[in-house]
């Protein structure tokens, strides 16, 4: 696999197309990465010239040494993507990508370094005519580094907000993070969007073994589907509810 990515970078290099070359050279880097090349991976991703693929990259390969288990190199990678992103000038393009790098860099254990970042990412935000995608990855970003009353605060300004907050829920609880997946629920102000987000934790709760819990929660949200007026609404929670 290596020698085929080492390949690919020699055709890479003769690409003419600005965009093309710094996409193809972002890939190439994010496989080194993962498949375990991290020195090769960050010394194709300062070829890139374009800065936001160049981030974006860096950001790939940090993600990549996490999952290896070397957070201190991931870390200072990420040091150098926060640097590169500055770099960009579209404000579209640069707040997602703040959160993208946030996201990363909670998970790669520093959290006061996510949240400054967040707190940039908002900032651009402001500058976005539409920005509900971006808002909702800074929502989920917060949520994902605990800060779950920011998170819901982010959310209110997205016109569907029960539905990112849903969403953020589900995430958490996917991943592990069902404290915060309850947090963000019960901030949740639509009944079937509630109803939904926690039997949905109930299920990841029952699939971690933790019966208890998981019977609460899917008690709290048999209560709240009974506020669903329409039968088709409150039958879909039910047999989601059910599931579990």
């Amino acid at each position: 696999a290596l020698a085929t990515l080492k390949q690919a970078l020699e055709v890479a290099q003769k690409i003419e197309h600005a965009y093309r070359k710094a996409s193809t050279l972002r890939g190439i880097a994010s496989a080194l990465a993962k498949a375990g090349d991290g020195k090769q991976a960050l010394e194709v991703a300062q070829k890139i010239e374009d800065v936001y693929f160049k981030a974006t990259a860096l950001r790939e390969i940090a993600s990549a040494l996490v999952e290896a288990g070397d957070k201190e190199q991931a870390l200072a990678t990420l040091k150098q993507a926060v640097e590169a992103v500055q770099k960009i000038e579209s404000a579209r393009s640069k707040a997602p990508a703040l959160a993208d790098i946030a996201s990363a860099l909670a998970k790669a254990g520093d959290k006061g370094q996510a949240l400054a970042t967040l707190k940039q990412a908002l900032e651009v935000a402001q500058q976005i005519e539409s920005a509900d995608g971006t808002l909702r990855n800074i929502a989920s970003a917060l949520a994902e580094a605990g800060e779950t009353t920011q998170a819901f605060e982010v959310a209110q300004q997205i016109e569907s907000a029960d539905g990112t907050l849903r969403n953020i829920a589900l995430d958490l609880a996917e991943a592990g993070e069902i404290k915060q997946a309850l947090e963000v629920a019960q901030k949740i102000e639509g009944a079937k969007e509630k109803a939904f987000a926690l039997s949905s934790i109930a299920v990841s709760l029952a699939e971690a073994g933790d019966r208890e819990q998981a019977l609460a929660t899917l008690k709290q949200a048999l209560e709240v589907a009974q506020k669903i007026g329409a039968a088709g609404y409150k039958d879909y929670a039910r047999r989601d509810i059910a599931s579990a």
